[in-house]
């Protein structure tokens, strides 16, 4: 019996690796890890790699997995001591080119708005991060480049402004409306008070021709190393 929120952090902590391979029957862990993961907090983000384990080893059928993925990404998240090991499985779960795009967006939203109050070092992960998301799913790029054909629509924004379609108290990634809306908050950190941050979100405003940035460039940094590691992503841009 596990009586402690301590003791159940700990087994979740090494549950995908440690524990569930020597089961011979790790299904019958389903029970604790959805409850773990269903409640919420870094509690979730630890079990999130059990669920995932029994999703993809022994068919666990999870309906609102995407859901839930989708409410953590909270104002905590990129706050979090575990978010390099959450964005590694994010990786990993928006993989797939054959998920729906609105669920994608949302995804890409949600994290483009959270960067806004986010600490310099998360958001020159998250950047790259978006950039290389655009890339596996293409059809999302018309969050960047929206070209307005309707002649009224256009005038109306130039008289009124945009007004962003994104619903962000919506719990369901597919309702959102992400995908009619846009990233303008990287180009909003394009003006951002760290020049490196500044820097890195540029690369959403220029042409896609780098393929793809290698993540494990930018995580695992604290504030300690987050000049040095800035500097390093200002270097990679220049390259492109």
């Amino acid at each position: 019996v596990v009586e402690t929120k301590d003791q159940r952090k700990r087994i979740l902590d090494v549950i995908s690796t440690i524990i569930a391979p020597w089961f011979t029957k790790p299904e019958l862990l389903a029970d604790f890890l959805t409850s773990c993961y269903n409640s919420g907090g870094s509690m979730s983000l630890l079990a999130l790699s059990g669920v995932f384990y029994l999703i993809q080893e022994r068919n666990l059928d999870y309906p609102s997995f995407y859901a839930k993925l989708y409410s953590l990404l909270d104002r905590n998240i990129l706050h979090s001591k575990h978010r390099s090991r959450f964005f590694r499985l994010l990786d990993t779960f928006l993989a797939s080119t054959h998920l729906p795009a609105a669920l994608v967006a949302s995804f890409l939203k949600r994290l483009a708005r959270l960067s806004l109050n986010a600490p310099p070092s998360a958001i020159a992960f998250v950047v790259p991060w978006i950039y290389n998301q655009l890339k596996r799913h293409p059809t999302c790029t018309f969050m960047v480049h929206r070209e307005i054909k309707d002649a009224d629509m256009k005038k109306r924004m130039m008289d009124h402004g945009f007004e962003d379609p994104f619903v962000a108290e919506e719990s369901d990634p597919m309702e959102t409306k992400a995908i009619d809306s846009s990233l303008w908050e990287l180009v909003h950190l394009q003006s951002h008070y760290h020049p490196n941050v500044a820097t890195i979100a540029k690369i959403v405003s220029e042409q896609f021709t780098k393929q793809s940035y290698n993540m494990e460039d930018f995580l695992d940094h604290s504030y300690a190393t987050v000049s040095v590691m800035l500097s390093f992503c200002a270097w990679l841009r220049e390259q492109c």
